[in-house]
């Protein structure tokens, strides 16, 4: 469910740690998306046995799917964000591979651009997410 991205005490999914990151890039850039989004499920997950009860089973599939921190909405641009704490070239990963699995569920949306928001970004993780055309915010 969109809404404005407005900050609040928690935000689904997120660490405390992420918390505190993504709410001070929404303090320095509140008017950067219009619309967000938090905690997208997409992917598969597992398959559950035929034999588990239907709600463990459902349960089973949300907790092991993947989740994107935030979907975020800038005029007609769509934006898959990771907050991260300290991140590391596995964040670059898990952009690349949430935008493949999201683009296979929502085929008919816009390709989101990718945008990692994170308290520090290394030269060397510079390097990677230029080459690889993803923003980032370090706050």
């Amino acid at each position: 469910m969109f809404r404005a991205p407005i900050r609040r005490l928690n935000y689904p999914h997120m660490l405390k740690s992420d918390s505190e990151i993504w709410d001070r890039f929404l303090q320095k850039y509140p008017d950067y998306f219009d619309m967000v989004d938090y905690d997208i499920h997409i992917g598969q997950g597992v398959t559950p046995d035929p034999s588990w009860d239907p709600n463990i089973a459902s349960m089973a599939t949300a907790l092991t799917q993947r989740r994107i921190d935030v979907l975020g909405v800038s005029g007609l641009l769509w934006y898959i964000v990771e907050v991260k704490k300290d991140p590391g070239v596995s964040a670059v990963g898990q952009l690349i591979g949430y935008r493949v699995l999201y683009k296979a569920q929502y085929p008919a949306r816009p390709t989101p651009r990718l945008l990692l928001i994170s308290d520090q970004v290394d030269d060397d993780l510079a390097v990677i997410l230029s080459t690889q055309n993803i923003s980032s915010f370090v706050v």
